[in-house]
């Protein structure tokens, strides 16, 4: 689940399922470019790794910051977990 307020953009709101949520990042992010990100703060245990990537992204028109993290998790079977916030 994914929620970006209207006030960042009118198509926003609380979205549900994976496919949804992409689509209407996607929509925002085609008005935003990014300005900084930082993927250096990876933890590691033993079959575990997990990251929170914070990212500053500003807007192309208005110049207003846009202020995210993204989280990876990688679990014992080795498939890939997703979470932004």
């Amino acid at each position: 689940m994914t929620h970006v307020p209207t006030t960042i953009h009118p198509l926003e709101g609380a979205r549900n399922g994976k496919k949804v949520a992409f689509e209407r990042w996607h929509l925002i992010l085609e008005c935003y470019e990014i300005e900084h990100f930082d993927a250096s703060d990876l933890m590691i245990d033993r079959n575990r790794a997990a990251v929170e990537i914070p990212f500053i992204y500003r807007h192309k028109e208005t110049g207003a910051p846009l202020e995210t993290v993204k989280a990876k998790f990688l679990n014992p079977r080795g498939r890939l977990a997703r979470a932004a916030h």
